[in-house]
């Protein structure tokens, strides 16, 4: 799927060009590199084909760069974490390009303080593997119960078939409660939402060619002048990805579009 739908050329190399410079605070970008910064921004794009001026909730907001971007085409956001600090992060976005569209909440997200059918659409991302397993129906029906009737979530968590490459061996990410394949996020999903769409973040043409280069250790050279590699990754974009129903071992993320009844 083209997460550009919708887009005209001239905004997508706009998109490249410049605003994603608007990120960076403090010299770097989150997610401590551009590459993991731009595979977490994807979903925010992917969200936009969906949701233009509408009231939306985000659940775990991290360096807040999510909300700042949703606050671009939304009539309003509401920016959840359970931690405070997280409220001094997006700060430094609404500061810098006087934001007025977006509120922080500091709750749980398993005990959302919102009124049934609030709102047109929500967001996590990756935040479900974050939560106790023991917890996770509760944080599932909080989502289902705020969001408006026929209104969609979107739920981002990481493939874990991509980082297995021994089974016998594979120890999760220490601070994950549950990492998740394909057809146990679907499961899970379907448990609370009338229905479920499992997508992909799969790496495009370019990117596949360029991690071959980088696995054959064309990265080490020249590092001090021109290396293509080098510049590839430093200038990688939101459009060197693809979002798509096709998801194997190699899917970077598992995107779940989910819809109330």
């Amino acid at each position: 799927m083209n997460i550009f739908k919708g887009w005209s050329r001239k905004e997508i190399e706009a998109f490249g060009q410049k605003d994603i410079q608007d990120f960076i605070i403090d010299g770097k970008f989150p997610y401590t590199t551009r590459v993991f910064f731009v595979q977490h921004l994807i979903p925010y794009l992917f969200f936009k084909t969906f949701y233009q001026d509408k009231f939306i909730l985000e659940i775990g907001i991290g360096d807040g760069f999510g909300s700042f971007y949703l606050s671009g085409f939304s009539h309003r956001v509401v920016s959840l974490d359970m931690d405070f600090s997280c409220k001094d992060h997006l700060g430094r976005y609404i500061e810098r390009f006087n934001v007025s569209n977006i509120n922080f909440v500091n709750a749980d997200a398993s005990r959302l303080p919102f009124a049934d059918e609030s709102f047109d659409g929500v967001i996590a991302c990756q935040l479900i593997e974050h939560i106790p397993e023991d917890r996770l129906s509760f944080f599932l029906q909080e989502i289902n119960r705020v969001m408006k009737k026929k209104a969609r979530a979107l739920l981002v968590t990481l493939n874990v078939e991509r980082n297995i490459k021994n089974p016998l061996k594979y120890e999760k990410f220490q601070q994950h409660h549950k990492e998740f394949t394909k057809t146990e996020f679907k499961d899970l999903l379907k448990s609370a939402f009338f229905s479920v769409d499992i997508f992909g973040l799969n790496e495009g043409f370019m990117c596949r060619f360029f991690l071959r280069l980088k696995r054959w250790g064309l990265m080490k050279y020249n590092q001090s002048g021109y290396n293509p590699v080098i510049r590839f990754y430093e200038n990688i974009l939101p459009k060197n990805y693809d979002v798509s129903k096709k998801i194997t071992k190699r899917s970077i993320d598992l995107i779940g579009l989910c819809q109330k009844a």
